[in-house]
């Protein structure tokens, strides 16, 4: 069997759950296990995961879950508002970029930079470090972790400590860690062998 089959026999009709603030992202994954014939649900927020992860947890086959996540839905909603308003200056400075000569820098220009500056500032509160781990933390504390589905957290960075408490929070077991970005082929290949490395239920 070569690996595109083994792939697609591993993922078909599979439940996954992603939790992850960065909905472009998670569209991606979404239409790349899609392709497989893999179910995904999507969640943006510690608030929205957790309560999933308590009504359903136990009925996915994988849950894929990012480091950094708002608190709650409004969080997400300001951040998605914010990004809104960073993807205009961004226009702006595309438009400005193509009317004006490299030597000169507009009033205009320099006033959507300062904009943009000031949102960034804005997003870091809204945003938990350790969010993700937290949500499985709480999720675990009252579960068997030893039976809990495959994890795979999403991060942005690959610092060691914040990679050992996250594994630490699963339990230790059916756990890995993806830095991203994330290919399409690497985290295909990370599913498949998260999903056949658990063990079957008694």
């Amino acid at each position: 069997m070569n690996e595109l089959s083994n792939i697609k026999e591993t993922l078909m009709g599979r439940r996954i759950l992603i939790v992850e603030d960065n909905d472009s992202l998670a569209q991606r994954v979404r239409k790349e296990f899609g392709r497989y014939g893999s179910e995904v649900s999507i969640k943006h927020t510690i608030e929205s995961g957790l309560a999933e992860l308590k009504e359903n947890g136990s009925t996915y086959d994988l849950i894929i879950v990012d480091v950094r996540l708002p608190a709650k839905e409004k969080d997400y909603d300001t951040i998605k508002e914010i990004i809104k308003k960073l993807d205009e200056c961004y226009e702006i400075l595309l438009q400005e970029s193509e009317a004006t000569p490299c030597s000169e820098v507009s009033e205009k220009e320099e006033k959507a930079q300062e904009s943009r500056s000031s949102l960034l500032e804005l997003l870091s509160p809204l945003i938990r470090e350790t969010g993700g781990i937290e949500m499985v933390k709480k999720w675990l504390c009252n579960s068997d972790k030893a039976k809990h589905p495959p994890i795979l957290y999403f991060s942005a960075v690959a610092d060691n400590d914040i990679k050992q408490n996250g594994i630490k929070a699963a339990g230790g077991k059916n756990v890995e860690w993806l830095v991203k970005p994330v290919s399409g082929e690497n985290l295909m290949k990370i599913a498949v062998d998260l999903i056949l490395e658990m063990p079957i239920a008694d």
